[in-house]
């Protein structure tokens, strides 16, 4: 696949999913970010490395995260 950079949407599906699983690490095997990976059309790696980031927005660590990811997180 080709890089694709994240729609405010996008982040906000991995947030939500973020959420509903807790804080939990959810790698790129893990089935629900596979799953969500299939629906975005990313790499679950990729999916995994955005949920991360969104932990990061979570956990107030905020120069970590990206601006989309805070805003997300802030929701």
């Amino acid at each position: 696949m080709t890089r694709q950079n994240w729609t405010e949407a996008d982040t906000i599906a991995a947030d939500d999913l973020y959420r509903r699983l807790g804080e939990k690490r959810l790698g790129a095997t893990h089935p629900e970010v596979v799953a969500l990976a299939e629906r975005l059309g990313r790499e679950p790696s990729a999916v995994a490395a955005q949920i991360n980031n969104l932990h990061k927005a979570h956990r107030n660590t905020h120069w970590r995260a990206s601006e989309m990811a805070r805003k997300a997180a802030e929701r």
